[in-house]
């Protein structure tokens, strides 16, 4: 065959040959440096004695914590007025009462109907909302419980769990009619995780570049963003493999414009907010499988294998943090306990990459975070009337509790000692995951507190990550949509 034939120990010539390494940069220009920040991680989320109590202990835990907060509030805002308990309430005379509140509900499901109830008769609300007309507010405290009467929409917007203030009195008969209730409020501004952590990794420079390093931990123009996703959804039907694989090429800079790029390079973080795993994938995994084939087996687990390899890819370029969610192979039971790292075998090499639980706290440059995968606002939503996901959050700021409805209705581990779900400092991002759909707004509060709410969408569906600003707490949505239309 004839052809020019080539030199391949060039060296000898002064030039380049077939077995000299590549240059860093094929098109000449220097890499991009990804950012970094100073990453500290709040661990009360993590269960260390799992010697676990009464569930009636939590309620009292609760009200315990809460009554300094409450009292003081009730003081500041109804002076004069005397601060009683439920036994010792004078009748028709004003006052204040403190204690939490439990919701009679018609239409909440009962383990004891399967038993009572004629065969084919359900029970519960086919729209997934289990309020009524005929729903009754108790407030209870250490000693006793009374029933509420209000014209307010409290009982509307309330559920079992939140510890609150009513003002009003007693009447005959020994309900309480309120005239007007507080709730504990917006708390301080959250000061800084004290908890120790190592020094945050370097991950690599991303693989294709057109600004410079500035040598600073931060790229271009000195901006730094936190990268939320949540509902990722792998091994489900619906799912759009080709969607997650843009997000990934995205973040670890391998896909993109310049500037995409070089915003890309930007994000300190990732937080994967639950359901990494569809429903279904995780179904089939806990499916027997005794009699299965190995060609049946290997099917089974492809979607585990499929998560492993996009997290691994995500962890070779920027740190990551996965939280598991309530369709991931995980304990139900808040708080969630991190996923196991056989999970990832290739993912969990790299120290960049992070198994948390959910809900997660955690600081980035000195700007808390705290969210979580979703539970709480669902069950929030179920068993109150407000549907806005960024209400809710914001009413849990109110109440200073993450979780109020556990563990009534949605499951929890028993505490005695405490409880991890209080906010007792405002974070500066609150978010939840795997909501219908993406919403933020901007809540404030008198002492000088701002705090971002954002409910983030499943990813699976709409295709949408957020990055959020460290410099301004502003969000800025990422749409990936594979379609070729």
């Amino acid at each position: 065959m004839g052809g020019v034939p080539m030199d391949i120990d060039a060296d000898r010539n002064g030039g380049a040959s077939l077995t000299s390494a590549p240059p860093d940069d094929l098109s000449g220009s220097p890499q991009i440096q990804r950012a970094t920040a100073d990453y500290v991680m709040d661990s009360r989320f993590r269960v260390k004695d799992k010697s676990y109590g009464q569930y009636a202990q939590s309620y009292f835990v609760r009200l315990a914590l809460m009554r300094p907060i409450l009292k003081a509030r009730a003081q500041r805002d109804f002076p004069g007025l005397p601060v009683e308990g439920i036994l010792n309430l004078p009748e028709a005379k004003e006052c204040v009462v403190i204690g939490t509140a439990y919701k009679e509900m018609k239409l909440k499901p009962n383990i004891l109907d399967e038993y009572v109830k004629e065969r084919g008769v359900s029970t519960v609300a086919d729209s997934g909302k289990l309020t009524s007309a005929d729903d009754v507010m108790i407030l209870e405290d250490e000693k006793a419980r009374m029933v509420l009467r209000s014209t307010d929409d409290l009982i509307g917007r309330v559920t079992t769990g939140v510890a609150l203030i009513v003002k009003g009195s007693a009447v005959p008969g020994g309900d309480f009619v309120v005239s007007d209730y507080r709730f504990a409020g917006l708390p301080p501004p959250m000061k800084g995780i004290d908890a120790p952590a190592p020094a945050p990794p370097q991950p690599a420079a991303l693989s294709n570049g057109a600004a410079a390093q500035n040598g600073s931990g931060t790229c271009g123009n000195g901006r730094k963003f936190v990268a939320l996703v949540s509902g990722l959804g792998i091994g489900g039907e619906a799912g759009d493999p080709l969607g997650l694989s843009l997000l990934v090429d995205w973040l670890t800079g391998v896909a993109g414009s310049p500037q995409d790029q070089a915003l890309a390079a930007q994000v300190v973080r990732v937080v994967i907010a639950g359901n990494v795993l569809h429903r279904a994938a995780v179904d089939a995994l806990a499916a027997p499988t005794t009699h299965s084939s190995f060609r049946a087996a290997n099917h089974v687990l492809q979607p585990v294998k499929e998560m492993d390899m996009a997290l691994t890819e995500l962890a070779s370029g920027v740190p990551v943090d996965v939280m598991p969610g309530a369709s991931d192979p995980a304990s139900a039971a808040l708080p969630q306990q991190p996923l196991h790292r056989c999970l990832f075998p290739a993912a969990a090499a790299y120290s960049t990459f992070c198994c948390v639980t959910n809900p997660h706290c955690f600081s980035a440059d000195g700007i808390t975070f705290l969210g979580t995968s979703g539970q709480n606002v669902d069950d929030v939503c179920r068993y109150s009337n407000v549907v806005d996901p960024v209400e809710i959050l914001g009413s849990m700021l109110e109440w200073q509790h993450l979780v109020p409805t556990a563990p009534d209705t949605l499951v929890a581990l028993p505490q005695s000692d405490g409880d991890p779900f209080l906010i007792p400092a405002a974070p500066s991002v609150l978010f939840a995951g795997n909501q219908p759909a993406y919403g933020t707004s901007l809540k404030q509060g008198p002492g000088g507190q701002k705090v971002r709410i954002i409910a983030l969408p499943e990813f699976r569906k709409t295709g949408t990550a957020v990055l959020v600003d460290l410099a301004t707490l502003e969000p800025q949505l990422l749409q990936f949509d594979a379609a070729l239309n």
